[in-house]
């Protein structure tokens, strides 16, 4: 899959993808502030077309159960809705300021015997009515402006309010100059945090094998269910990722085991602990 592919984020967008497609993006999003942009302005098009009608019926319905479910997301759809008011006040302003030139254009080619008084009242018209039709340009333009500034924040908001992952490594007690006593990591996770990733090198396993992680309580009860195991293999050795929800990780301690299978058995082959501290 592609992430960087327009229909892959439109897929993303109005929730069409499967579970691991949508990790994959989403931690795109976190990492890429570029790719975070090019998505939030692929969603300002796709806003405007539903307002316009230009989306499939899939489309619709699919955009329909994202956006207009998701009170956040919905004031993005009516922020868009105003942003087309504004334009279309914009533009009828335009065309009333310049509606009354060929008019006069074609009174003052005429030639007539005009009285002096006349001549006079005909320039007090022009002269008002130019500064009204500028004037309802620039209502029109600073509604306009009102309406990006609202939809910029809205942005933000809903940029914030994306998936937020917290990384924490975890040291061995060797690496913390505790060769005798088993050392904890102190993991201080924010409240709005969706994930916990945690990190730690092992020795290189070699060949391809399976590994499963346990998460238990210091009173060996299992504390929680991390998602399947990352391998991504440095030089001499492999860095492991183990992804827990965060609001299965309460103020406690916890002792994190890395089991291995190969060949029909199973033994412990890295064993982390550390302490949750809920900010």
């Amino acid at each position: 899959m592609n992430i960087d592919d327009e229909r892959v984020m439109t897929r993303f967008l109005v929730g069409d993808l499967a579970p691991a497609e949508q990790e994959l993006v989403e931690e795109r999003l976190a990492a890429d502030p570029a790719y975070f942009e090019a998505v939030c302005a692929l969603e300002d098009e796709i806003i405007l077309k539903w307002h316009r009608g230009e989306l499939s019926d899939e489309e619709q319905q699919l955009f329909a159960r994202v956006y207009l479910e998701s009170p956040a997301r919905r004031r993005r759809v009516e922020s868009g809705e105003r942003v087309i008011d504004a334009i279309a006040d914009s533009k009828r302003a335009a065309e009333a300021r310049w509606a009354w030139w060929p008019r006069v254009r074609t009174w003052l080619a005429t030639p007539r015997q005009v009285p002096q008084f006349t001549m006079a009242a005909a320039v007090a018209v022009l002269v008002a009515t130019v500064p009204l039709g500028l004037y309802e340009m620039g209502s029109a333009m600073r509604r306009l402006q009102l309406v990006e500034n609202e939809n910029a924040d809205l942005r933000r908001q809903v940029g914030m309010s994306r998936h937020r992952s917290i990384v924490f490594p975890l040291s061995s007690p060797s690496e913390r100059g505790n060769e005798t006593a088993p050392g904890t990591n102190v993991l201080r996770i924010p409240r709005d945090a969706d994930d916990v990733w945690l990190q730690f090198d092992i020795a290189d396993p070699g060949n391809a094998v399976g590994f499963d992680a346990i998460l238990e309580t210091m009173e060996r009860t299992l504390a929680a269910t991390p998602r399947p195991v990352r391998l991504e293999r440095t030089a001499g050795a492999a860095l492991v990722t183990l992804t827990i929800a965060a609001g299965e990780l309460l103020d406690a301690d916890y002792v994190l085991k890395l089991q291995r299978t190969f060949g029909g058995s199973s033994h412990i082959v890295a064993t982390r602990t550390f302490r949750v501290i809920r900010d």
